[in-house]
């Protein structure tokens, strides 16, 4: 009996990942939901297609969808969640950091020109701390990392009466940014003010 169970378990787990992460149907967009849309969208497909386009789309809005999101809170829990269009379109905005202290520009995110902090700001365990401050909520560091900055800048230009963490944000390739949002920091409290 254990050789039956273990066989059938083993399926059962089969199954449930190639539902879970099937490779391809992350590319059905989430408006097929249905018979109708199935069809609208089997009749732009040459005829030669249709059949097989038909099965796999009912198989996905009727059995591999539902599963999938069933299966997304035990996927988080367990960081096994896959998805398969790996770098499908490419980023559409750019999102990049710049440190000022009074008028001068210290640096930009991957800007040779501009590179002050770069070794420690791309050191695996605070790129993401500085990546997260440029996104839109500025993440759960973003004092803590802007107090660094500041402490920083202080300690190498006692003169700086003025720091500024600017969030710019592009449409690809990155060449026309506009500021976000912006964390502010000025003498004499230093306080840190998010605009």
């Amino acid at each position: 009996m254990l050789p039956q169970l273990r066989a059938a378990l083993v399926l059962l787990v089969a199954l449930t990942l190639l539902c879970a992460g099937a490779p391809g149907f992350d590319y059905v967009p989430g408006y097929i939901r249905g018979p109708d849309s199935i069809d609208r969208e089997v009749a732009t497909s040459p005829a030669w297609v249709r059949p097989v386009q038909r099965a796999l789309l009912t198989f996905e809005v009727n059995v591999r969808r539902p599963l999938a999101n069933q299966l997304r809170p035990i996927e988080k829990v367990f960081r096994i969640a896959q998805s398969w269009h790996l770098y499908r379109n490419g980023p559409g905005r750019v999102a990049r950091l710049e440190i000022w202290a009074d008028d001068t520009l210290l640096h930009r995110s991957l800007d040779d020109e501009h590179d002050w902090l770069e070794p420690i700001l791309r050191c695996r365990r605070v790129r993401p701390v500085a990546e997260a401050v440029v996104s839109a909520d500025g993440g759960r560091s973003e004092l803590g990392f802007t107090r660094f900055v500041v402490d920083r800048i202080r300690a190498e230009r006692p003169e700086t009466s003025k720091v500024e963490l600017r969030a710019t944000w592009s449409p690809w390739p990155g060449t026309e940014p506009e500021v976000h949002h912006m964390f502010v920091a000025e003498a004499p409290d230093w306080k840190v003010v998010r605009r």
